[in-house]
């Protein structure tokens, strides 16, 4: 569910952004990330002290897909974190990596919980996880598909004033509005 409004958070969705304003919106993103990180580290750490002999899941030589599918999904999460935190230079490969990094934990852990096969027999959690990645894709299509939300600025160079201050310059793409 984290993990879901983590992107949810990201849509630029009006009502939204509207209420939140922009900096509540990335705030509560970055909130919800770090929570999402921090769950799936429990999740694994809960696996293993369930059952000590689960260790051999984290080993990707023998593990089966589902749990290299999870492990790698928690690392690129984690990485994901961790470059999120440090000062960025060039904001636009950053943000088209993070954006790449968010795309393939979401299909590894799709494919996690649908090769895990435990939770998607049974019809109420099925279409729960059905709900959230119909969710995820249609804010994806919405958020960087759509035309009439496309962007008509980048961020061309982001300038750390002081401590609290970050200055961003745009630099215009495409029609002039």
């Amino acid at each position: 569910i984290a993990l879901a409004l983590t992107v949810v958070s990201v849509a630029r969705i009006r009502r939204l952004t509207g209420s939140l304003g922009i900096d509540g919106t990335m705030g509560a993103h970055r909130i919800l990330g770090t929570a999402t990180v921090a769950l799936s580290a429990v999740h694994v750490l809960a696996v293993v002290a369930d059952n000590p002999a689960n260790v051999w899941l984290l080993d990707p030589s023998v593990a089966p897909g589902r749990a290299v599918a999870g492990t790698v999904a928690l690392i690129t999460l984690a990485l994901l974190l961790s470059f999120a935190e440090r000062r960025i230079r060039r904001y636009e490969r950053w943000r088209w990596a993070h954006r790449l990094g968010s795309v393939l934990a979401l299909v590894l852990i799709t494919l996690h919980v649908w090769w895990l096969d435990r939770l998607i027999r049974v019809p109420p959690w099925a279409m729960f996880f059905a709900g959230l990645a119909l969710a995820a894709v249609g804010v994806g299509l919405w958020r960087w598909l759509s035309p009439d939300r496309r962007r008509r600025f980048v961020v061309a160079a982001v300038r750390q004033e002081t401590e609290s201050v970050t200055t961003i310059s745009l630099a215009a793409v495409g029609d002039p509005i």
